[in-house]
């Protein structure tokens, strides 16, 4: 089964470099990799010599830049695909979890994930709830996302398949690492590492666990979670997301218009 990674960029050649290594790495044969360079990323592939299958061009939001991808891959074949951002680590086994899990949904999605914070330190967030945006997978017969210009992209996404009446698949955490490092006011969620934290394990009526693994070196055990060394748990008590000192009120309203469909697993 042929999977597309679709891979919207607006940051600089070494984030777009490790998405191109990452896919090498890919033990999954049947693959191709289309990059969107958004915004000011536009011409990176042909300043770097960066040679991937398409490379696609949008001047808007990433929402727009996915939609771009879409309709390519709509023009050239369809077939199943697979979002992935350009500063995360995605690991060998991960397009193979795709192409196993896909068949017989319409959505696969992560609800835990590994998130390295911005202090170093690598956690497993075990959540029920909603998956995560980072993890998305479906077929190029989908919805388009709908404009969005910062934040909720992926989720809006997620309620309009719903809505649709997609069938949900849920992926295993293996293979993925959420990567929060650098400027946390260019993040998606402009909050600090614990903020996120207890956002994370706390909205949409979630209930998670966390382990934490301390700074780590490698991120090789993130492939088979058996070979995973002993992790501290952490505890997150009840709390209410809204009103976490430091969350912007944009950032906050958005949780509030946030429409919520019934979960079909």
């Amino acid at each position: 089964m042929k999977v597309t990674v679709l891979v919207p960029t607006h940051r600089g050649p070494a984030e777009l470099l490790g998405i191109v290594r990452a896919f090498a790495l890919q033990r999954h044969a049947d693959k191709r990799l289309v990059v969107i360079e958004n915004g000011a990323a536009v011409g990176t592939c042909k300043r770097y010599g960066i040679h991937v299958s398409a490379v696609l061009s949008s001047e808007h939001s990433k929402s727009h830049a996915m939609n771009v991808g879409l309709e390519w891959l709509r023009a050239n074949g369809g077939g199943a695909w697979t979002g992935w951002d350009d500063d995360d680590y995605y690991g060998p086994g991960y397009l193979s979890e795709v192409a196993r899990r896909l068949p017989g949904h319409d959505l696969l999605g992560k609800r835990s994930i590994y998130v390295r914070r911005n202090d170093g330190r690598l956690w497993l967030v075990k959540r029920s709830g909603w998956p995560l945006g980072h993890s998305f997978s479906a077929w190029s017969d989908c919805c388009d996302f709908e404009p969005v210009r910062r934040w909720g992209e992926d989720d809006r996404f997620l309620s309009r398949m719903l809505k649709a009446g997609a069938l949900l698949g849920e992926a295993s955490p293996e293979h993925f690492v959420w990567q929060r490092s650098g400027d946390l006011s260019a993040h998606i969620w402009p909050v600090d590492d614990d903020q996120m934290t207890q956002l994370l394990v706390r909205c949409d009526d979630a209930r998670a666990e966390l382990v934490d693994y301390g700074e780590v070196s490698s991120y090789d055990f993130v492939d088979c979670a058996g070979n995973a060394p002993a992790g501290a748990r952490v505890v997150v008590p009840d709390f209410d997301p809204l009103n976490l000192p430091g969350i912007p009120d944009s950032v906050k309203e958005k949780f509030r218009q946030r429409e919520r469909v019934p979960l079909r697993v």
